[in-house]
């Protein structure tokens, strides 16, 4: 009796797993993210943490671009501010962002002739209190 238990524990056991792994391999996963090629202008890029994290990159110029939404409600892209951003120099892709997974503040603009990073950082009006968000170069 004892054997029969445990044999039919298993079985039960088993059958569970096996419909696990089977819906895992199933499961269509969810789309969050496209390549563009690696000749286009501009790419649309969004954070997995957060989707107030849209931009759109101009990587010819390295201009970003954030979605938010108007006064009217809207959405519309509004130009972030780079600091020291140079002027284009050559036509061709030269900028790349990387949002990471794990923190909003691990993300980054680079200028992938360079090398030359900056990072998303918030910054405060000492007079208006308005937050801003903007791109501040970062080490060498």
């Amino acid at each position: 009796m004892r054997t029969s238990f445990l044999s039919i524990a298993m079985l039960a056991v088993w059958s569970i797993c096996g419909n696990c792994c089977l819906a895992q391999q199933d499961a269509t996963p969810i789309h969050v993210e496209s390549t563009a090629p690696a000749d286009s202008r501009y790419e649309i890029v969004q954070s997995t943490l957060v989707a107030r994290l849209t931009f759109k990159l101009d990587k010819q110029t390295g201009h970003v671009s954030q979605l938010v939404h108007d006064s009217g409600g809207d959405e519309t892209w509004e130009l972030m501010p780079v600091v020291g951003l140079p002027a284009v120099s050559s036509p061709g892709c030269h900028y790349q962002l990387f949002l990471s997974g794990l923190a909003v503040r691990f993300a980054f603009l680079v200028n992938t002739d360079s090398g030359r990073v900056w990072q998303l950082q918030k910054a405060t009006d000492p007079t208006t209190k308005e937050e801003t968000e903007g791109w501040v170069p970062i080490g060498g």
